[in-house]
């Protein structure tokens, strides 16, 4: 029940990062398209984002904090650039894929506590 709690809250988050990445860089990012909605499309990619990023953080077993804060982003990286190549399916997407190393940067910064909180231990 805790594994779907954290999931369900990295979720909401990821999504509500989506949200105001969008409303701040218009026209740099993308959130909709013909077969999903504007709200459809953040949640859908926050969860996929969510999906792509919990199974990679798994993967990361060591305990210096700036080897994991470097791990982080670029997991975050690779998770946003696969939700923006399956664009069509996710409804999100970017004008560049240089503006994700930001967003990505941007997210393992607010990722960090939670990060540290309920995955790290």
């Amino acid at each position: 029940m805790k594994k779907i709690k954290n999931i369900l809250i990295y979720t909401i988050h990821n999504s509500i990062f989506l949200y105001f990445s969008y409303i701040f860089f218009p026209s740099k990012f993308v959130l909709g398209n013909a077969k999903l909605s504007f709200w459809a499309a953040v949640f859908v990619s926050g969860f996929v984002w969510t999906l792509i990023l919990k199974r990679l953080l798994l993967t990361i077993q060591t305990r210096s904090r700036f080897v994991r804060f470097v791990l982080s982003w670029i997991f975050n990286f690779v998770a946003l650039w696969i939700v923006a190549r399956i664009a069509p399916y996710s409804g999100f997407g970017v004008i560049k894929f240089t503006w994700l190393i930001g967003l990505a940067f941007m997210a393992n910064i607010v990722q960090q506590n939670f990060y540290e909180e309920n995955v790290g231990k």
